[in-house]
C-alpha cells in the first residue's frame, strides 16, 4: 500500500545542493541532492527528466575565476563531501552536480 509519493516538484529543495556552514574559514560540507533534476531542450521543446537513481555523479568547484579547485566522481551511495578549504583564498566559489556532461545542481558559497 502507497501512503504517500514525494515529488520533486512538490519538493523541489530536494533537488539542490547544500553547503554548509556559508560562509567558511576552515572546512565546508556540500549535500548531495536526494533526487537530480535534468533539463534539455531542442526543436522548440523542452524536456525534464527526474532522476531517482543514478550510478555516480561528479562534483566540481571552481573559484571565480574559472581555476578547478575539487573535482571527484561520487557514487549515488555517497551522501555528502566535506573539503577543507583553510588553504583556500578567501571570496566566493560555485560548486555544481556534473550528470552525463550536464550540469544538474549548482550552489555559491563564500571562503573568508
Amino acid at each position: 500500500m502507497v501512503t504517500s509519493i514525494k515529488t520533486p516538484e512538490e519538493y523541489e529543495e530536494e533537488s539542490y545542493l547544500k553547503v554548509y556552514p556559508n560562509p567558511s574559514d576552515n572546512q565546508i560540507t556540500i549535500e548531495i541532492p536526494k533526487y537530480l533534476v535534468r533539463k534539455s531542450s531542442g526543436h522548440g521543446m523542452t524536456a525534464t527528466t527526474i532522476y531517482h537513481q543514478w550510478k555516480d555523479v561528479r562534483l566540481e568547484v571552481f573559484d571565480l575565476f574559472g581555476k578547478l579547485m575539487f573535482c571527484e566522481t561520487l557514487p549515488q551511495q555517497k551522501k555528502s563531501v566535506t573539503l577543507s578549504v583553510s588553504h583556500w583564498s578567501p571570496g566566493m566559489y560555485v560548486s555544481r552536480l556534473v550528470l552525463m556532461n550536464e550540469v544538474v545542481a549548482k550552489v555559491k558559497f563564500i571562503v573568508e
